[in-house]
């Protein structure tokens, strides 16, 4: 038998020196659209690529590179051809950046001419006041920089003076830090691949923010779930879900924040045939260090209609690979059921295995074998807090 029967085609991508495709969907006219990152000079940047469902050819391919690494886990299509990126982003804006500069010596009495000047990538206005500068309008596009950095050598003929009698060492005297955490990041492309808008979300100053997965609904609102860091009370940090919606432009209209006893992280959202949205992920119990698989439902105004934990009571259990990132969705919804897939077993000193389960959309409680589908528990381990 040939194996043309089974593969219409198949294709191999390379954009750069590493690629990964973390997940694909079909977009409303039937053609598949790819998502992924990849690696270039050792940073990550988004792909997005529009494919003929015929014949595999790119219909339009996309590079979205910011200052550092971007990363994609997750994607939507809506019903009018848009299509929704979510992931990650290193940070947003140029770290240690100079704000203040001092001269090396720090005055001279042939220092009289005000001026403008360029060293080290960096541009600054320079005033003199009986042979002392003040340095204004410092602008540095570089960044990377660190307290007493030279940035050179000016001439002091610049300056009024001589050269090299006159000459200025430039030196940073100040620096500012900026926001290194990472983003939560959703990019909004048309159906011909060009960008609407692009989003940088973050839950709490201070603390990282990522997205995993997403589903746009009939009338193009974006539903969103991540997780976010948050200070454990001890010193450290853990991670909480996150679920946001937006609308078709980008605004947003409402925010959820699911916490727990221990980490907790949301790997997949769906929209239901009832307009209702199911959430799957992982929550932990730090006294009994155990892994439970999250299923929850809400209503399009973010309303709790119900939460579940699905447990096998012998070892953990958790959605997609452990706590991976996201990419695709492990939680699917039909008329009068909720189905999702995941492993279970302790990832340590035990293999694992792979899931999948069926339970009723009214999240209908159970007990089958070493399984529980509760409920009585999930109200006392998370909660739900609007922001």
């Amino acid at each position: 038998v040939s194996q043309s029967r089974y593969v219409i085609w198949m294709k191999s991508f390379d954009f750069g020196e590493e690629s990964y495709s973390q997940v694909v969907d079909v977009a409303s006219d039937g053609n598949p659209v790819m998502v992924g990152h990849a690696y270039s000079g050792g940073q990550a940047f988004l792909t997005t690529t529009k494919l003929d469902k015929d014949t595999g050819n790119i219909i339009w391919s996309r590079k979205l590179d910011g200052q550092n690494g971007e990363y994609s886990y997750g994607m939507a299509v809506g019903p009018a051809g848009e299509i929704v990126v979510i992931g990650y982003m290193d940070n947003v804006g140029i770290l240690n950046t100079a704000a203040t500069l001092y001269s090396d010596p720090a005055s001279n009495a042939n220092w009289t001419n005000n001026t403008g000047g360029f060293a080290g990538g960096l541009t600054f206005a320079v005033e003199f006041t009986a042979g002392v500068p003040n340095f204004t309008s410092v602008v540095d596009p570089v960044g990377g920089r660190s307290v007493d950095d030279v940035l050179g050598t000016l001439s002091g003929t610049g300056f009024g003076g001589t050269s090299p009698a006159d000459d200025m060492i430039l030196k940073v005297g100040t620096v500012t830090a900026g926001d290194s955490y990472d983003k939560m990041l959703v990019v909004k492309y048309d159906s011909a691949g060009s960008i609407q808008w692009q989003k940088a979300i973050q839950y709490d100053a201070g603390f990282d923010c990522s997205g995993a997965d997403a589903d746009i609904d009939a009338d193009g609102n974006i539903y969103i779930c991540g997780q976010y860091w948050k200070d454990n009370g001890a010193g450290g940090t853990t991670t909480a879900m996150s679920l946001l919606k937006m609308d078709g432009n980008g605004t947003k209209q409402w925010s959820r924040r699911t916490i727990g006893d221990c980490q907790d992280i949301a790997t997949s959202v769906v929209v239901g045939p009832d307009n209702c949205l199911y959430l799957s992920g992982v929550t932990g119990n730090a006294g009994g260090s155990d892994y439970t698989f999250v299923i929850a439902k809400y209503t399009p105004l973010g309303s709790v209609v119900w939460q579940r934990l699905l447990d096998n009571t012998t070892t953990w259990t958790f959605g997609s690979s452990w706590f991976s990132s996201g990419g695709g969705s492990n939680i699917a919804v039909k008329n009068g059921y909720v189905a999702v897939s995941g492993s279970y077993g302790d990832p340590g000193p035990n293999p694992t295995r792979a899931f999948i389960a069926q339970v009723s959309n009214a999240g209908s409680l159970f007990t089958v074998g070493d399984w529980d589908f509760k409920g009585a528990s999930f109200s006392g381990i998370l909660n739900i807090t609007v922001s």
